[in-house]
């Protein structure tokens, strides 16, 4: 997780957190035994007549989602002001020399010129934090920098480095010469107000668009600005269309006096709930949006109240937002979609969009009772049409999602892998299983065609990979079963062969010839992991699948493990690049922190080619600090990609180019920035996050 996503994580649970306390704790007016656990959505949607009926609607159910859910609180007014940020210069953008003379080069091809991000589907680009084209690189390195370099030959070349109008630039999507930058919108999301009896404001967040004019290297322009409230799910890119999920809480008006007043007991805090209830609007529940040009800026909903669908039985009262852009126009969504209803794992398919929410339950700490099953509602959006989002229909499955590999769309059909246990959920649960489902569309619904169970008694899953009509499932507790599921036949998905190995694959990539390439970690006997392993698998034969190869390394741990985009696999050379932390003793001897590049191949299996390292770096220690305290620290490198001969490996430090017949030195541009401060982490001390 990198430094923005934490401060995003932390300050969503800190909003989630207050309003419990007043919402979960002493229970919402009118609440009943059964509010606990709301029925899952069913396939059937609805829309609203009007403002109206919309507010009509939220203000009978919203004390179900206080008690099921939680929700936000904030003010109206702060719904009407918050999103945006300071302009950056005039509305025809910023100029910001970059060097270079502007000349043009020609372009590179994909896969065999340079690679591109990782992504889970051809044809369906993920933002990220690196970009290329073959040409050009953009980084974003921390905070508001973006870091542009020349990579033609292969070598990197750093033009300049341009300040965002952001303090969180989190990832980017590079479509031509238009570059998108995902970013926090910054002091347009304020603080609680000072004054005595002022609305309290918890913001809901907000996520800015930035667009930039990348075609001229001497001059990169600020083209457009655009922010909506609410939490980024995810964004995607097909052609020049991006499509941007969002979820956005509601924003119900509580003054100050009114907590005061509502903290005395329980009945005044159900008296205060009800009465800021009964007096909301439809402005208190849609999703707002501000475009941001030169000095001024356009403020309006992201929706009308007409445009939002809601499923037939209760399903929250969060609004999730699918923005449709065109990068050749602007950032003004040309289309927009909004359901009632929470956000979750988003998949995306190049004429599909599909988005998992998962029913929530009461956290238990008893870990001698496992949790109930929880099910899992699917939304599908029709994306086939460049420009135009169009919600399709719901359906459910039985069973929590992984992430986003969880799901994949073949010929029409919807592939769901789950498994019964929350993920969240440490204790035993003997009984737990895990499935793939079946669905595809009907008439508004998404319907059910088969499903497969059995897989994994007692354990959950690590890793999915859909790969035509086969699926790929590893689920783990002591042993890493991996089952191979055909799904020929989606009417009835059957489970061809397994293979039971120590330890697990939390990433399956395909790797030509049959074969399956896994990152995770090994295990003993009991099921304590024991370090990064990486395990090439013959999946030639369903019915028998078999591994070849594994290479260990004890101790260690990758980003690869939990982030795709972290991996690299470049099939002219049959190479794969993960970035890893290698423990050394307890002075810090012989560990490794860089990236390793490992072949695969069915002849000779994995065989380590070699490892990258970037220049330490260096930190400014207190003077107080005890001797012993290093004032350095190795680099972590974040990606890796291939321009023409070479690897390049990306990190704070800047870029490397590396050649790729014997990983030798080719180039260096480093990334300006000082010393780091504090003391460093040692590596032995740092672990993986808990799974």
């Amino acid at each position: 997780m990198t430094p923005v996503s934490r401060i995003t994580a932390v300050r969503a649970s800190v909003l989630a957190a207050l309003a419990c306390l007043l919402l979960l704790a002493v229970g919402p007016p009118g609440a009943r035994a059964d509010d606990a656990a709301p029925p899952a959505p069913a396939s059937g949607l609805d829309r609203f007549d009007s403002c109206a009926d919309l507010a009509a609607y939220v203000r009978a159910r919203a004390p179900r989602l206080a008690r099921a859910f939680g929700a936000n609180v904030a003010t109206a007014e702060d719904a009407a002001t918050s999103p945006g940020a300071m302009p950056v210069g005039g509305g025809d953008g910023d100029r910001t020399a970059i060097g270079g003379d502007g000349s043009a080069a020609a372009p590179a091809t994909p896969g065999v010129d340079y690679s591109e991000t990782n992504n889970q589907e051809a044809g369906v680009d993920e933002p990220d934090v690196v970009k290329t084209d073959g040409r050009r690189m953009f980084v974003l390195d921390g905070g508001s920098t973006l870091r542009v370099l020349d990579v033609t030959g292969g070598v990197p070349k750093l033009i300049d480095t341009v300040e965002l109008p952001t303090p969180y630039a989190m990832e980017m999507l590079l479509s031509g010469d238009r570059l998108l930058v995902l970013a926090e919108p910054g002091d347009s999301v304020r603080g609680l107000r000072s004054a005595p009896d002022a609305p309290l404001n918890l913001p809901t967040g907000g996520v800015q668009l930035i667009l930039l004019d990348v075609a001229d290297p001497a001059n990169v322009r600020v083209l457009d600005r655009y922010v909506l409230s609410g939490w980024l799910q995810a964004a995607r890119l097909t052609g020049t269309t991006v499509r941007v999920v969002t979820q956005a809480a509601p924003n119900l008006a509580l003054r100050k006096a009114d907590l005061r007043v509502a903290s005395k007991s329980r009945a005044a805090a159900r008296r205060t709930w009800r009465k800021a209830l009964q007096r909301s609007t439809a402005a208190n529940w849609l999703p707002v949006a501000r475009r941001i040009a030169g000095k001024g800026a356009t403020l309006g909903p992201a929706v009308g109240c007409t445009a939002i669908a809601r499923p037939q039985q209760y399903s929250g009262v969060g609004t999730l937002t699918v923005s449709t852009v065109d990068l050749t126009a602007g950032l003004a969504p040309v289309d927009a979609d909004s359901i009632m209803s929470d956000g979750g794992i988003v998949y995306a398919s190049t004429t599909g969009l599909y988005v998992a929410t998962q029913r929530s339950v009461e956290l238990r700490f008893d870990e001698d009772t496992p949790p109930p099953v929880l099910d899992t509602v699917v939304h599908r959006f029709d994306t086939a049409t460049p420009n135009a989002t169009d919600y399709r229909g719901s359906g459910q499955v039985r069973g929590s999602l992984l992430n986003q590999f969880s799901m994949s769309e073949l010929g029409g059909v919807l592939r769901v892998a789950t498994t019964e246990a929350p993920l969240w959920w440490q204790g035993d649960a003997p009984d737990s299983e895990s499935f793939v489902t079946t669905l595809t569309e009907r008439d508004g619904r998404l319907d059910e065609l088969g499903r497969v169970g059995g897989l994994g008694k007692g354990e959950r899953i690590y890793a999915v990979r859909f790969l035509g009509n086969l699926g790929y499932v590893v689920t783990f507790r002591q042993v890493d079963p991996l089952y191979v599921v055909d799904l020929a036949d989606p009417t009835t998905p059957t489970v061809r062969g397994e293979l039971k190995i120590r330890g697990y694959s939390a990433y399956l990539h395909p790797v030509g010839d049959g074969l399956l390439l896994g990152v995770g970690q090994d295990a003993s006997d009991e099921g304590r992991v024991e370090g990064t392993q990486i395990s090439l698998f013959d999946v030639s034969n369903p019915d028998a699948p078999t591994r070849l190869s594994p290479h260990r390394l004890p101790g260690a741990w990758s980003d690869a493990e939990w982030q795709h985009h972290a991996f690299l696999w470049w099939q002219p050379a049959a190479l794969a690049v993960i970035p890893v932390w290698v423990p050394g003793d307890e002075q810090g001897r012989g560990g490794f922190v860089g990236a390793l590049a490992a072949s695969a191949t069915r002849a000779a299996g994995i065989r380590e080619e070699g490892r990258v390292t970037h220049p330490v770096t260096e930190y400014v220690v207190p003077p107080d600090a005890p001797e012993e305290v290093p004032t350095s620290q190795p680099t972590a490198i974040v990606r890796s990609l291939v321009v023409g001969d070479n690897l390049l490996t990306v990190s704070a430090k800047g870029v490397k180019a590396s050649r790729l017949t014997d990983l030798g030195d080719a180039g260096w541009a480093g990334f300006p920035g000082g010393e780091a401060v504090g003391a460093p982490m040692p590596i032995d001390t740092i672990g993986s996050p808990v799974r």
